[in-house]
């Protein structure tokens, strides 16, 4: 009777160090798979867009550069490239600022900075940087146009947007480029005889510019 018991009792002992040693060893298969989940990079899902792909391709490559030396200009600046093309904007920003710590008269950079403001709605930070990267390369057209844009469709500030559009004519005269968008802010503030002048000024040194020439159609002249 007592060696039944004995085996009962060891039998029992057996099967609960068994179930034991099951759950231990599934609890440390589930944490292993966890750690796995997030410690191994997965595939990200690449954009549809050729170039977009490419660089969120890259983003691994480039960050390694960037956060390998500190100092390397070019390394922070086409990760910040990247990032801001990826749809990264916090990131890229704060790249940005990186290269323009190591820099402070990269006027590309300021540009960059204040695009990806923009973007992220800071608007008044925009300006500020649109208007450091015109200052430092007052010749840059992009630099009037991305600002005055923005003056005019996004800050709907029409007579900023002609001021600084007029002010990229004067650091750089006879460019239809501007000259066009000038001659758009007229029309939109209602102005269509600024228009037709400015219209016509472009056909004065570019005879053959047929958005100009179309634009003049268009407003009966």
């Amino acid at each position: 009777m007592i060696g039944k018991i004995v085996n009962t009792m060891r039998d029992i002992f057996t099967r609960h160090k068994l179930l034991v040693s099951a759950s231990f060893s599934l609890l440390v298969a589930i944490a292993i798979f966890i750690a796995l989940f997030f410690v191994i990079p997965r595939e990200v899902e690449l954009s549809s867009n050729p170039t977009v792909a490419e660089y969120q391709r890259e983003l691994v490559n480039l960050k390694a550069k960037a956060d390998k030396d500190s100092s390397d200009l070019d390394a922070h600046k086409n990760y910040a490239v990247a990032l801001y093309a990826s749809g990264d904007l916090q990131a890229a920003k704060s790249q940005y600022e990186k290269v323009i710590q190591l820099n402070s008269s990269d006027a590309s950079a300021y540009n960059y900075l204040a695009n990806t403001h923009r973007d992220l709605g800071e608007t008044e930070a925009a300006v500020r940087s649109y208007k450091k990267a015109i200052s430092l390369d007052p010749r840059q057209v992009n630099y009037y146009a991305n600002l005055a844009n923005m003056q005019l469709y996004t800050l709907n500030k029409p007579a900023d947007a002609i001021a600084t559009y007029k002010s990229g004519l004067e650091a750089t005269p006879a460019n239809s480029q501007l000259e066009f968008l000038l001659a758009t802010a007229y029309e939109q503030t209602g102005d269509a005889q600024a228009a037709r002048q400015t219209y016509q000024n472009i056909l004065s040194y570019e005879a053959d510019n047929q958005l100009a020439k179309s634009a003049l159609a268009r407003l009966g002249s």
